[in-house]
């Protein structure tokens, strides 16, 4: 078991969670739990990571549990990040989308559109199946109305793909954030 302490101030900072417990070049051969106490030792998130042994799979079950007396809010994701390329393509089977208000997008802000498309701030319409963005920007949307709890990320062009698939009652919204070099939190203008 690998245990962490979030300080307050720190557990609500994206990426810190998992920035605390992982351990940079291990390999993970078996089940591991790793148990997680959020600010003031309310919440416990218990996360096993399980490489599947009869295909590429990383298998990971999670459960938070209040341990006070008291109601605790909670907000609870996943941000998985992928490397793109000029013929990379998102699937997501999404019916309606949202697009967010950011000072670097070429969204027009606070806009719904259809899946996969939404209004470009230039009056264009932007399809966000093609993830690799034009200039450096970032594009945040939320995807609702979901058939199905899964996305996937193919490169047809190399023959390379990866998914991931959610209880859809559990996590019903899907938020998609694409950043290429803009200099805000959270990679402050390392992504490419």
């Amino acid at each position: 078991v690998t245990t962490a302490t979030l300080p307050d101030t720190l557990s609500s900072e994206l990426g810190l969670l998992m920035a605390l417990v992982r351990q940079p070049g291990r390999a993970f051969s078996r089940a591991e739990l790793i148990d997680v106490a959020l600010g003031d030792d309310a919440l416990v998130l218990e996360r096993t990571m399980t490489l599947a042994p009869d295909r590429a799979a990383l298998l990971i079950e999670e459960r938070v549990t209040n341990v006070s007396e008291q109601s605790v809010p909670c907000i609870w994701g996943h941000h998985p990040a992928f490397a793109v390329t000029d013929s990379s393509v998102l699937d997501i089977p999404a019916r309606a989308v949202h697009a967010a208000t950011l000072p670097d997008t070429d969204l027009a802000g606070d806009t719904p559109g259809t899946w996969p498309f939404v209004n470009g701030a230039d009056g264009s319409t932007i399809d966000l199946r093609a993830p690799v963005l034009p200039r450096r920007l970032e594009r945040l949307s939320y995807l609702h109305d979901l058939t199905a709890g899964w996305a996937a990320i193919r490169d047809p062009g190399r023959a390379l793909g990866a998914g991931i698939a959610w209880d859809l009652v559990t996590f019903p919204h899907l938020w998609l954030w694409q950043d290429t070099g803009t200099a805000r939190f959270a990679f402050y203008g390392r992504t490419r």
